[in-house]
């Protein structure tokens, strides 16, 4: 019966045991409290953080002071990708150590490959953060959500990688629902002939798979200055690589070089991205392992632009100012 009913990770861990640390950082009575020029600084890293979050994350980052106003989508976005970058400078090592633990496990158990590969690795870095709950922050910190991690690992082993079977999808749909909607008299009636009128006309969104990359908005300046047909957007099945946000620029190839796009071509319906490699990266301090093992580098110097097929892309990387280099992660899933 039990091992039936999956752990939601959205409730558990995202609203549950990341929004509990933060708290305790910013509003609890912990001995490791942020002061309040601490909260300032951070708040208004995470505000130029915001600038360079990727156009398939719905929301980007706010301020510590509204946390308690953080969604889901908000929390996990800081724990996947943010926390450990905006806590850098902020935490004691013992402590950044701990929540970059989590950060890490949770990033294998999302992965659609590694969730099993390394599932073993991942259920002892979760086994090694609650253990470590009762010595940083007592026993009153390991309350059910933060016991329940231990079983996470094995939830992924029999159902996939945690959004397979996360309430993420569902909280989304509410607003469909919500919309559908136009009184407050009968809303079940309401609804039924909604989805009977929506069966009826054919209207359910199909979803778009591209057989190659798919160029879009013709960048007409550019194409009379190379001669080739130039463009700002191009469109991949999970993401997409744009010129004209700085944050849409980045991605990862084959061999895991990491290009910043400065133009994407067409040369006889080929497409072309012109770019910049990112060359000495380095991996992330206090990572529990070495952190380009799973891709995750920190770098600022670039090569000279050159060619790279578009063909060649396998994910988009999420690039974070870091000091006076940025940080870069692999995007996990497309989170519109």
């Amino acid at each position: 019966m039990v091992s039936q009913f999956p752990l939601d990770y959205m409730h558990l861990i995202c609203l549950g045991v990341v929004k509990k640390i933060l708290q305790t950082f910013t509003h609890g009575s912990h001995k490791q409290k942020f002061s309040a020029k601490m909260i300032k600084e951070i708040s208004a890293n995470l505000k130029t953080i915001a600038k360079w979050i990727p156009s398939e994350f719905a929301r980007k980052t706010r301020e510590l002071e509204n946390l308690d106003r953080w969604k889901a989508t908000e929390l996990r976005l800081f724990l996947l990708y943010v926390g450990p970058v905006a806590l850098q400078n902020y935490l004691p090592k013992k402590y950044l150590i701990h929540f970059i633990s989590l950060h890490c496990a949770i990033r294998i158990l999302c992965h659609e490959t590694d969730c099993k590969r390394n599932n073993k690795y991942a259920k002892d870095l979760l086994n090694y953060f609650v253990e470590k709950c009762i010595e940083l922050f007592g026993t009153n910190f390991l309350i059910y959500n933060t016991h329940n991690l231990i079983h996470l690992a094995d939830d992924v082993l029999k159902f996939g990688h945690l959004d397979s079977f996360s309430a993420f999808s569902f909280e989304s749909y509410l607003y469909n629902i919500k919309k559908k909607l136009k009184k407050a008299e009968k809303p079940l009636q309401q609804l039924h002939n909604r989805i009977v009128e929506h069966v009826a006309c054919n209207l359910k969104k199909k979803i778009i798979f591209f057989e190659k990359p798919k160029v879009m908005c013709k960048n007409n300046k550019k194409s009379e200055e190379l001669g080739i047909a130039s463009y700002n957007t191009i469109h991949y099945n999970k993401f997409t690589l744009s010129t004209i946000n700085k944050a849409d620029q980045f991605c990862y190839l084959q061999d895991d070089t990491i290009v910043r796009v400065k133009n994407i071509c067409l040369n006889n319906d080929n497409p072309i991205l012109i770019g910049e490699s990112l060359i000495n990266p380095i991996g992330f301090p206090n990572y529990p392992i070495d952190s380009k093992e799973f891709d995750i580098v920190i770098g600022n110097q670039w090569s000279h632009s050159t060619n790279f097929d578009a063909n060649n892309v396998t994910r988009k990387a999420v690039c974070i100012p870091y000091k006076k280099s940025y940080c870069f992660l692999p995007l996990l899933h497309s989170y519109n």
